[in-house]
């Protein structure tokens, strides 16, 4: 892709980072979705910043989602934070956002993801990261589903402060360098936390 000649349309004609299309999309009443081709990752320099794309909703939610062929054939695409210090998302207080099928990985001395309020993380893969860091930080409301979560430095999921989370059917394991503490710790109510496989020691 080209951040220069592409237009965002097309496989074809794709741009080369999500940042710019973030910052290039003009933001739908319904919600709008970054399709992440699975040829390579996505290498970060500084974390996604939504400041020029604008506020998601509840009903109107920002979607980045992995491909290989057709946008959500199940496939996943991949974003490499490069050891930089940096989770996923400029901000822990961006709310309703949706990440599917993607592989989030290299976070070093940081969280790899950590966001706010009614947010989605499905069949993602979220490892590699150091220095007694979650890889997984989200407030109320939030579903995360079907994740593998693996070389973790601390806590595999956090839950903040909020209630009403749906944390289901997620696998955690220690199989890198870092060794996780716990699979998923829980500060709030009315959750549901059920029908995962922990293999940590």
């Amino acid at each position: 892709g080209s951040d220069v000649t592409g237009d965002g349309t097309t496989h074809a004609t794709a741009w080369q980072t999500i940042q710019h299309a973030v910052d290039n999309i003009t933001q739908s009443a319904n919600g709008d979705r970054i399709n992440v081709n699975d040829e390579a990752d996505a290498s970060f320099s500084s974390a996604l910043d939504l400041t020029t794309y604008g506020t998601q909703s509840v009903t109107a939610p920002l979607v980045i989602q992995g491909y290989n062929a057709t946008a959500g054939d199940g496939n996943a695409g991949g974003i490499d934070l490069g050891d930089n210090d940096i989770q996923m998302f400029a901000s822990t207080g961006y709310d309703h956002l949706w990440v599917i099928d993607m592989h989030v990985h290299n976070a070093g001395n940081s969280r790899i993801i950590d966001i706010n309020d009614e947010c989605l993380i499905l069949n993602c893969e979220i490892n590699n990261n150091d220095s007694s860091k979650a890889g997984l930080n989200i407030d109320s409301r939030a579903f995360v589903c079907n994740n593998q979560l693996y070389d973790i430095s601390d806590l595999g999921i956090r839950l903040f402060n909020g209630e009403g989370q749906r944390i289901l059917y997620n696998y955690f394991t220690n199989s890198g360098a870092e060794t996780m503490s716990c699979c998923i710790q829980s500060g709030s109510k009315s959750n549901i936390i059920e029908f995962h496989i922990m293999k940590i020691k």
